[in-house]
């Protein structure tokens, strides 16, 4: 009864305390499987915060775009005037390039026709 009593002969006598490899096999499926659930909530959380910033960025644009339309919709009341006002100013017409201020756009007299330009000689 003296061997009973010793660690060794406890464990190998006492069958529930003996882990057999399918157990740990098993545990170390389960485990693998914990990590993997944590992967993907540390995922899902990323998305989550980047899912956060991008709307705000939306709504930050969204304002942009209906401050603009809101401007372009309130104008004045006298713009209306101010433009036709401009639109009857003389205009004047600028050479095609400020370093060779003799070519001359020219049309064939017709709509659909290129536009040619002709070029004078330098004096």
């Amino acid at each position: 009864m003296a061997n009973a009593e010793s660690p060794a002969t406890v464990t190998v006598a006492n069958p529930a305390t003996a882990v057999s490899p399918s157990t740990v096999a098993l545990f170390q499926k389960a485990h693998a499987k914990m990590v993997t659930l944590q992967r993907v909530d540390d995922q899902l959380v990323a998305l989550t915060d980047q899912r956060k910033k991008l709307q705000d960025e939306l709504r930050t644009l969204q304002t942009q775009i209906n401050d603009e339309f809101n401007r372009l919709v309130q104008q004045p009341a006298d713009a209306p005037a101010t433009l036709a006002a401009a639109n009857s100013l003389p205009r004047r017409v600028l050479p095609a390039s400020p370093f060779t201020p003799d070519l001359k756009p020219k049309r064939n007299n017709s709509a659909s026709a290129p536009v040619q330009l002709e070029i004078a000689k330098a004096v």
